[in-house]
């Protein structure tokens, strides 16, 4: 792809050369011991919000559970079994990164081993809080003001697309922020690499859509009505908060009880920048992509937005 050059390398080192540890959202972070039960981890997630916490013994980081994790293990079992312990689930000897590692050392991990999270830790091996993808993408995006003037795009009833040239930039904007950058966030979606739907008919059991996300690999599903008509989605987020975290038995629920519906979602003529925008007016973690028919086309992560922009402008940094 094509890499922006006139954005200032003195901005760009200013980014890059920032520890990671600064760019956190959640300066601190609760810490699961190891022998502590599979609940314990539902609820201390749920209680802090996040979708991955380190798991520590004597105090020292010895791995890091996911809510995939959570979901993994109850589709192993077909049920929650109060017996399992964080130590049989999580992911033991995870990557981690120093309090004083880069941005663009973070990055670069995240990038090769496509993680979304990364645990930071201290000089003596202490948990001090877990990197994201998210932190990463909106401590970058912030160095961008006319990101937050283009607003988001939460709604839309026509399918008109943009184009570079509609996009009008102040003498000081470009100044500041380099032409090319601001056009960046003026590349339609269709310009960011994105990865098919995972699709399930509404009628699907709870049991099923688990092991769909199990054995696909992703962290949610589209539910559909007579294969055209897209009525919610499931995530792992929903199993933590709304089965995991209240110890309710799957068995007794359904995929209604589950799933979100009212989806936001974009086509692939809208703007990157109007995405970045709706991810973090919403606390999204996806973008939907639908076609013309509103049926769903394509899913792009959080980590794939922040791949996009960072190899756009940042190409030359990230190894």
């Amino acid at each position: 792809m094509d890499q922006i050059t006139d954005i200032s390398n003195a901005l760009r080192e200013q980014i890059m050369l920032t520890k990671a540890i600064e760019t956190l959202s959640l300066k601190n972070c609760s810490m699961l011991e190891v022998t502590g039960s599979f609940s314990d981890a539902a609820k201390t997630m749920c209680d802090s919000k996040v979708g991955a916490l380190p798991t520590v013994k004597d105090g020292k980081l010895v791995g890091v559970i996911s809510e995939h994790d959570l979901l993994k293990a109850a589709v192993a079992h077909n049920t929650l079994n109060p017996e399992t312990t964080i130590e049989d689930i999580h992911t033991a000897n995870p990557i981690q990164i120093s309090c004083e590692t880069t941005v663009q050392d973070a990055l670069e991990i995240f990038f090769i081993r496509s993680f979304s999270h990364l645990p930071v830790v201290d000089s003596n091996g202490s948990p001090q809080s877990i990197l994201s993808a998210r932190d990463l993408l909106f401590f970058i995006t912030s160095f961008f003001p006319s990101l937050e003037r283009m607003g988001t795009l939460l709604e839309w009833a026509d399918i008109v697309g943009h184009t570079q040239n509609e996009i009008l930039l102040s003498a000081s904007e470009m100044a500041q922020e380099g032409t090319l950058a601001q056009m960046v966030f003026n590349f339609p979606l269709r310009r960011v690499p994105f990865n098919r739907a995972v699709v399930a008919d509404c009628n699907t059991t709870i049991l099923d859509v688990m092991k769909l996300i199990n054995r696909r690999g992703v962290s949610h599903v589209l539910l559909t009505k007579y294969g055209t008509k897209v009525v919610g989605i499931i995530t792992e987020r929903d199993f933590l908060t709304k089965v995991f975290g209240q110890q309710q038995q799957i068995s007794q629920l359904t995929v209604n009880d589950l799933m979100t519906t009212n989806l936001k979602t974009m086509m692939n003529k809208h703007l990157v920048g109007h995405s970045i925008n709706n991810l973090k007016a919403g606390h999204y973690r996806h973008i939907l992509l639908v076609d013309e028919d509103r049926y769903p086309t394509g899913v792009i992560s959080m980590i794939d937005v922040l791949k996009f922009i960072t190899d756009k402008i940042f190409g030359e940094f990230i190894r």
